[in-house]
């Protein structure tokens, strides 16, 4: 019995150490809900500004950062902030420029 009682304690003991150690590797995405991917978005700025017409990129390349629908502007506002420099960085003001028309990120719009 006390041997049954120590090796479920050990068992509780890994999963609560394993727990912690994925809540600490955290960073960006504890602020997002799932799916966010600082390096998807990031992906799709980077897209965004080699596809430039005007001031602004194509209509489907705005559209595709306000249609990331498992993104939310939390997250993305989050990744902006810790990746771009606002708002210094061309990727920031092109994409804060997008966000007025695609997703109205408001933490954006402050910039």
């Amino acid at each position: 019995m006390a041997k049954f009682d120590l090796l479920s304690f050990s068992l509780v003991a890994v999963a609560v150490a394993i727990l912690g150690l994925s809540l600490q590797s955290l960073s960006v995405d504890a602020q997002c809900d799932g799916g966010c991917d600082p390096k998807f978005v990031l992906t799709e700025l980077k897209q965004c500004q080699a596809n430039r017409t005007g001031n602004c990129p194509d209509y489907n390349c705005c559209y595709a950062l306000g249609a990331l629908n498992n993104v939310t502007n939390d997250c993305i506002c989050a990744i902006a902030y810790k990746y771009l420099e606002p708002p210094y960085t061309k990727l920031y003001q092109l994409f804060q420029k997008c966000s007025s028309g695609a997703r109205n990120v408001s933490c954006l719009l402050r910039a």
